[in-house]
This record gives C-alpha cells, sequence and structure tokens, in this order.
C-alpha cells in the first residue's frame, strides 16, 4: 500500500480514528486482512489509531483462527461421514455376495470365557463370555478362583444374516411396523 492511497484514506476518515475518533498516531488498517484475500482498495481501508489498531488485530487474529479450525473441523466432520457411507457401502456389498452365494461361507470367531467354580457341584459358573479380550481380563482381576479360557468358533455367514433377519422380522411384528 503506498503513502498516496493512505493520505486519501486518512482524509476521507477525517484524520480521526473511525472508533475512538483520536488524532494521534493514525494507522491505515485493511478491514478484510491480507492474509484472508483483503484487498489494498479504498473501500477495503479505514483509519484508526495505534490502540484501536492493535485491539483490531488482536481480535481479528483470533477470529480468524477459530474460522480455520472450525473450517478444519467441518472438513475432518466431512471426510469421517464420507469414510463412514463408504464402510457402510462395502459391507452391503459383502453381504449381498453372502446372500447371492451358493457356497457356504463361515469364519472363526474368537471367544473370551471367564469360569468360576460353583461350589458343591460340578459345573462351572460363567462370568463372562465375549470377543473383547480386555473386558475379560478385567472380570478376571475382578473375581477370586476364576479361570479365563480361549475359544475359536466357526460360525456360517449365512445362517447368522438369516437368523439377524429373523429377529429383525420378529421385532417388526412385535412393534406392528
Amino acid at each position: 500500500m503506498n503513502q498516496e492511497l493512505r493520505q486519501k484514506v486518512r482524509e476521507r476518515d477525517n484524520h480521526k480514528c473511525r472508533f475512538c475518533e483520536d488524532e494521534e498516531n493514525l494507522h491505515t488498517h485493511h478491514i478484510i486482512p491480507r492474509k484472508a484475500s483483503g484487498s489494498d482498495k479504498q473501500e477495503n481501508l479505514m483509519t484508526v489509531c495505534a490502540s484501536c489498531h492493535k485491539r483490531i488485530e488482536t481480535t481479528q487474529g483470533k477470529a480468524l483462527k477459530r474460522l480455520k479450525e472450525q473450517k478444519i473441523e467441518e472438513e475432518v466432520e466431512k471426510r469421517l461421514e464420507e469414510r463412514v457411507e463408504d464402510q457402510i457401502e462395502g459391507r452391503k456389498n459383502i453381504v449381498d455376495k453372502i446372500i447371492e452365494s451358493d457356497k457356504p461361507i463361515t469364519s472363526t470367531i474368537t471367544m473370551y470365557i471367564v469360569k468360576k467354580p460353583l461350589i458343591g457341584t460340578d459345573r462351572p459358573r460363567i462370568i463372562f463370555r465375549g470377543y473383547k479380550k480386555e473386558t475379560a481380563l478385567k472380570k478376571l482381576e475382578k473375581e477370586d478362583y476364576a479361570s479365563i479360557k480361549k475359544t475359536h468358533m466357526r460360525i456360517d455367514l449365512r445362517e447368522a444374516l438369516e437368523d439377524s433377519q429373523d429377529k429383525i422380522d420378529r421385532k417388526l411384528k412385535l412393534n406392528n411396523i
């Protein structure tokens, strides 16, 4: 920005700060900062004193930073939503292939079982049965005389899908949907 432009802006603003009307130590301020693609045109410039200019720059800087952070957060959220949609679509495709296939499709699932002996019986009491090792270990720590067993179970994915669909159908019927 050249000196001639600064002088025109100060004349337009009557050689006073546009905020406090101070006439000392005047600066020419960009309303939309150059960092945010603000121009050096007269419409984007205003006369301010050094004190108001510092206050504006600090406030404006913080506001721009918040806007950038918000924009980044929105972009991250948008990308996450796209990823989830892609994963859902991918899973739908897998399910469709499983349903269309005539071959048995099996998978091995690892389960953890935490047992504790019941006094007076030969059967143990099952405290936990699930897929998460961390949860099983936490249960094991809480119980005296308990033991943990890792087991593998083969399941037919088609049967599991059909069972799930049957459960969904039953729930819909129960709720009259």
